[in-house]
């Protein structure tokens, strides 16, 4: 019983910030269930690599670049 009145006494001294904060959670909550049903569609794309590379094409960075050029 000890703990629960102190946890009582606790949310009586915070009640303000408490409700504050659930409140602004509420309008957050609201704002995004309104948004539009347009922005939640997908499209698979493909993003443009340029490789610029500055030394020997030796070893991983030749392997990559040759992975990357198939493809």
């Amino acid at each position: 019983m000890t703990v629960f009145k102190t946890f009582l006494k606790i949310v009586n001294k915070y009640k303000a910030t408490i409700i504050m904060y659930t409140v602004i959670l509420v309008a957050f909550a609201a704002f995004n269930m309104q948004t539009s049903e347009d922005s939640s569609t997908f499209v698979a794309s493909k993003p443009d690599v340029l490789i610029i590379n500055k030394d020997v094409e030796v070893g991983l960075t030749r392997k990559f670049s040759k992975i990357h050029k198939r493809q």
